[in-house]
């Protein structure tokens, strides 16, 4: 009775990781190529090009898009899969410390900068009522403790996000030479994916973080960037045509829809052909003199000699 409900439940386990896999993995992929794509435009505008601080953050943001050495020695040997077992428990967890360090030292010297005032000369100064901001570097500093309180936030979520895979590490290299059940290892196999998945969600948060804590600075020029993007997407589809992709995307639907079904009956095989020819008809009316359209009808036109 208990080997079947142990059986049940690694089966349960086994399902729950494939699941995990699947939608987490696609998850992070999606969320984390837009974030560091936004990354990427937001930190690189003018307003950000004079804080060092803002161009480590861009190449952060442009690290993950870096492809990484194959593993192929990876459990080729018993030397292979502990080197490559080390390197990854300590991989997530010692660059948390020179962030850490760093990033507290950037704080330091952000609130030193603070306290720093610029000599004015008296005979400049305005007259009692009038209020003058004799700093201009105000904006420059808070926009740089913005930047301080990103990398902080930054630090303590990578450090929460990747300390897991780390520990995990260590107890599989522990326990890589003792007899397991299937229980065990599939208990193993869902908690080193999840740990696996929280460490790539590192790499895929940082955007959202800096909207939540990057301060104004950082919101507009993600505002400007959606702005850009936006106005760009709609003055496209006014210059195209846009009802001349709608109809050859619907046209190219018809043609698969055709191909696909050989054995449909005559009648349904008329009723395509009389819409087939009816797009074919509007876009010839609606193209240019475009090579790619031209190419496109040409495709189009073959398919209709094919129908008839």
């Amino acid at each position: 009775m208990s080997s079947r409900s142990d059986a049940t439940l690694v089966a349960t386990l086994d399902d729950t990781t494939f699941q995990i896999i699947r939608y987490g993995s696609i998850f992070i992929f999606l969320f984390g190529t837009i974030g560091n794509a936004f990354n990427i435009l937001v930190l690189s505008q003018s307003s950000f090009r004079s804080s060092p601080c803002a161009q480590l953050f861009l190449f952060a943001s442009v690290e993950p898009f870096q492809k990484d050495s194959p593993q192929k020695c990876y459990d080729a040997t018993v030397a292979c899969r502990y080197v490559t077992d080390l390197l990854f428990t300590f991989l997530p967890i010692l660059p948390l410390i020179p962030m850490l360090v760093f990033g507290l030292l950037t704080i330091q010297n952000v609130r030193q900068s603070r306290n720093r005032t610029i000599p004015t000369d008296v005979s400049r100064v305005p007259p009692v009522g009038v209020i003058v901001n004799f700093n201009p570097t105000n904006r420059l500093k808070r926009k740089d403790h913005n930047l301080a309180t990103m990398l902080l936030v930054q630090i303590i979520i990578l450090c929460i996000l990747s300390i897991p895979l780390g520990m995990d590490k260590v107890y599989s290299s522990v326990m890589a030479d003792m007899q397991l059940s299937e229980l065990q290892v599939a208990i193993g196999s869902l908690l080193y994916n999840i740990a696996q998945l929280l460490h790539f969600l590192a790499n895929a948060v940082p955007f959202y973080i800096y909207t939540l804590v990057g301060g104004n600075s950082f919101r507009k020029g993600g505002k400007a960037i959606i702005f850009l993007l936006v106005t760009s997407i709609y003055n496209f589809a006014i210059f195209c045509d846009v009802s001349f992709f709608f109809r050859l995307m619907i046209t190219g639907s018809i043609c698969y829809a055709y191909v696909s079904l050989p054995s449909i009956d005559g009648e349904t095989n008329e009723l395509l052909k009389k819409i087939f020819n009816s797009f074919i008809g509007g876009l010839s009316s609606a193209v240019d003199d475009d090579d790619d359209v031209d190419c496109s009808l040409s495709i189009l036109l073959l398919f209709d000699m094919l129908l008839l």
